[in-house]
């Protein structure tokens, strides 16, 4: 079980960014969280992985309200990582190889077993020839593989992603997407928060709507998506494939190539 109940966070005893805020996240495989910049995404991530402490409410994890002594989120973040939206922030070292192995070896493991995690890990996101890359002469979105790649050293059970295809062109955003379903096909649980709402609606099997740090809707992607009004309160839009369905008539698909595949057999 991995649940937020009754979530209330603010930051230095000022107002609550967040308002009473509840989500389940156990019986998914992809939990989008959907909101307009200000909504309380990051926050919501934030105390997630224990990084802010809720002024009301609980992260339940294991059936366990999280405890925040320091030994025990430094184990609760071993199986729930996050991947933050700038991966500067968490890229400390200056070669990819001594960057991904840091929290192995910060861990005692033996050299032999962070070298195989390793290459399970960079053949996972493609990026075996980064190894001995200098990070300075990485691009932004080679960065953010490495970032993803240092958390998945840890064999997290769940992995946040924060905006993870923001600021990448349209071929690093279909390869994020490429390595997303990798990682649900393999076992790994999603939380997701993104502007992208095209990759939403692809890839997430459950969406929650924040506004202003309120829960004003939850649902499976049809549900949400197909809630014009909703989505204009978040100051969000409709998924293109969505629109098409609604306003030209055809099938409510998943993905770009469902809609390709429908339209042939529609010809």
């Amino acid at each position: 079980m991995f649940r937020v109940t009754d979530l209330c966070v603010s930051y230095e005893n000022q107002a609550d960014v967040l308002h009473h805020l509840s989500l389940d996240f156990s019986d998914h495989k992809a939990v989008g969280v959907l909101g307009a910049n200000g909504s309380g995404k990051s926050t919501l991530f934030a105390a997630i992985v224990g990084l802010l402490r809720p002024t009301q409410g609980e992260i339940i994890y294991e059936n366990i309200p999280l405890d925040y002594k320091k030994s025990v989120l430094y184990q609760y973040r071993q199986e729930v990582g996050i991947v933050f939206q700038e991966p500067e922030h968490q890229i400390f070292y200056s070669i990819v190889e001594d960057d991904v192995a840091f929290a192995l070896k910060n861990l005692g493991i033996d050299p032999s077993q962070i070298k195989e995690r390793m290459d399970e890990v960079f053949t996972l996101l493609k990026i075996e020839q980064l190894k001995n890359k200098p990070v300075q002469y990485l691009s932004y979105g080679q960065k953010k593989k490495v970032a993803i790649a240092s958390v998945l050293m840890l064999k997290t059970k769940w992995l946040l992603l924060d905006e993870p295809t923001s600021g990448l062109d349209p071929a690093g955003k279909q390869q994020m997407i490429e390595i997303i379903t990798r990682l649900i096909q393999q076992g790994t649980k999603i939380i997701l928060s993104s502007h992208d709402m095209d990759l939403m609606y692809e890839i997430c099997d459950y969406l929650y709507v924040i506004d202003k740090g309120r829960m004003i809707k939850e649902g499976d992607p049809e549900q949400v998506f197909l809630d014009e009004e909703v989505l204009k309160t978040a100051g969000l839009e409709q998924p293109w494939l969505v629109k098409v369905h609604q306003k030209l008539g055809f099938p409510l698909v998943k993905n770009e190539q469902e809609f390709m595949d429908t339209k042939l057999r529609v010809k």
